[in-house]
């Protein structure tokens, strides 16, 4: 028996998400989960690998020297939410590297395997580890990680989560594009294309034997626009920071950071005063709140939410098969 669905992943998720982000909100959408604040669990914790090139090679870290930017809404997009703005000066002070890919399967497996009392494998998405084929998709980004297994992936590596602010710093990477790498979107990104959303064919088989095609939106293996077509990446060599998958940064969201920072009165940030005013200087977000941030935007999400601007939110506790993420390491 073989059931053709036509779907844009669940018909929970379809609904919510089109209405989420058709209206740019970034509000959590209530299907990412269902409870708005999803148990985080217990803070994780790991010893650091002594092997941390057997995971992430050398070739796939970018080495991003410090330096300036206008951080926000620089394309003044009136569709992208107030808390992309006021766009303000920031200064990123020191050098730091980070992942040239989004976390992938393979990887994420690797910290599993070395700590296996503490953590365990995530639920397997939707498109599963493996295509109808039996070939592998280990080297697709890993999704349904909360914020503190990410974290302590980081740490497991030496790492850590990037701050908002680094993680805007390298999309931009010094280039006037609403994208990180292009102005045009699907040069770089995996998205929703609302106007093809039916980009690829999804085949499982149900525990009774029935084959089901799902025609749908999925994520690619890290740096493809599809497996084995490399895509575009932006100026310093970084592939997905627009699509693909959403990424966790390290910051709790506030409101009015932007403008704080602006003002000079930002938590977790020095400041600096210039000729063209206030300079931010590494900034880290509030000291608390109840969402952290994601960015970057993914395979289910509009272009506008795949800009190098847009702020998104949610709990730490949240697994989503659209959300993942990489990390950083100071030098």
């Amino acid at each position: 028996m073989k059931t053709i669905i036509y779907n844009m992943s669940r018909g929970l998720l379809l609904v919510a998400i089109v209405i989420a982000f058709a209206q740019c909100s970034n509000d959590a959408p209530d299907e990412f989960p269902s409870d708005k604040y999803p148990d985080p669990g217990p803070d994780i914790s790991v010893v650091p690998t002594d092997n941390p090139e057997d995971v992430i090679p050398k070739a796939d870290w970018i080495v991003v020297n410090a330096g300036e930017f206008e951080m926000g809404n620089t394309g003044k997009d009136s569709k992208i939410p107030a808390d992309a703005l006021p766009v303000h000066p920031v200064r990123i002070s020191k050098s730091f590297a980070i992942m040239r890919y989004e976390v992938t399967i393979e990887q994420y497996q690797k910290f599993v395997n070395a700590n296996k009392n503490v953590v365990s494998m995530p639920a397997e998405p939707f498109w599963g580890w493996k295509n109808w084929r039996g070939e592998s998709r280990m080297e697709h980004p890993v999704v349904n990680v909360t914020w503190k297994e990410a974290k302590a992936f980081a740490e497991w590596m030496g790492g850590r989560l990037p701050t908002e602010a680094e993680w805007e710093y390298c999309a931009r990477a010094t280039e006037d594009n609403k994208y990180s790498g292009s102005g045009t979107i699907k040069n770089v990104a995996i998205f929703y294309d609302d106007k093809n959303a039916i980009i690829d064919t999804v085949t499982v088989f149900t525990q009774a034997g029935s084959e089901v095609v799902r025609g749908g939106r999925m994520p690619r293996q890290v740096g493809s626009i599809k497996e084995k077509k490399k895509k575009a990446d932006n100026k310093w060599g970084i592939f997905d920071m627009s699509g693909n998958v959403m990424e966790w940064c390290n910051d709790w969201h506030g409101a009015e950071y932007y403008d704080q920072c602006a003002k000079g009165i930002a938590a977790n940030a020095s400041t600096e005063q210039s000729s063209d005013g206030v300079i931010a200087i590494d900034p880290q977000g509030p000291d608390q709140g109840k969402f952290k941030i994601i960015r970057g935007g993914g395979w289910n999400s509009t272009s506008d939410n795949c800009s190098v601007y847009v702020r998104l939110r949610l709990a730490q506790g949240t697994r989503s098969d659209e959300i993942g993420f990489r990390i950083v390491k100071d030098l």
